[in-house]
């Protein structure tokens, strides 16, 4: 009788290579979080200085804006006294002691700096108040409102320079002194951004005084060749009494 005998069965276990830990990985995730924080600082950098240009170019254009708004607001304050002092001063039967003269003349004979005007024709009229060769001559002693406007152009202007300087004044003269009195005055520049091209301005001189019996008023303006004259309504020369 043949015997069985069993045999225990074999277990057989293959290992496969186990690949090994690269020394590299864990340096390499911290190089791209470096980068990646300097390409965010970079970009804000980058967006701070587009800011601040931003903010510059706005503020030279704001300047720049406001630059022309107030020569604007200049122009027509002047022009506005200039409307109101006309308006004012054409009556036909003024209640106090009044002047208003127009078309300023200047030829080369009259080389001097006082301006001479046209006391009757227009809207000019002179009331209790005499004219005399550009002056405005006082019969009454009281607190007198002066105005002065002159419309100015140059059609060539010269080279920008800071010599490029008008005055434009209102003086007064009393018959007990030799020397006259400044009552008013305006220097301003001409073609001072223009330099040979066309210029236009303008200069408004007013204000309240003191003036006595016998006393005198006039103007004088240094450029005269710059004065514009249109039919008594852009220069001209006034007092009235308060």
């Amino acid at each position: 009788m043949d015997t069985c005998v069993q045999y225990p069965m074999s277990v057989f276990t293959v290992q496969g290579q186990v690949a090994p830990v690269s020394p590299n990985h864990k340096p390499l995730k911290k190089q791209n979080k470096i980068i990646g924080q300097w390409a965010i600082q970079l970009a804000l950098m980058v967006l701070a200085v587009l800011a601040l240009v931003g903010a510059a170019i706005e503020i030279y254009i704001l300047r720049n804006l406001q630059r022309s708004l107030e020569s604007t607001q200049e122009i027509m304050h002047e022009n506005f006294e200039a409307q109101y002092m006309t308006k004012s001063s054409d009556t036909r039967s003024p209640p106090v002691p009044s002047a208003h003269v127009t078309d300023c003349k200047w030829t080369n004979k009259n080389t001097g700096p006082q301006l001479l005007w046209e006391p009757r024709q227009g809207s000019s009229f002179l009331h209790e108040i005499q004219y005399r060769n550009g002056s405005l001559l006082f019969s009454k002693t009281g607190i007198y409102f002066i105005y002065s406007k002159l419309q100015l152009r140059s059609v060539d202007c010269p080279r920008v320079d800071a010599s490029n300087l008008f005055q434009h004044g209102v003086y007064k003269k009393s018959p007990h002194l030799q020397e006259e009195t400044i009552l008013m005055e305006n220097k301003k520049q001409f073609c001072e951004t223009q330099g040979g091209k066309m210029w236009i301005g303008s200069s408004f001189l007013g204000g309240t005084f003191q003036i006595d019996k016998g006393e005198e008023v006039y103007v004088k303006m240094s450029n005269k060749e710059l004065i514009q004259v249109k039919d008594g309504t852009i220069t001209f020369f006034g007092v009235f009494m308060l």
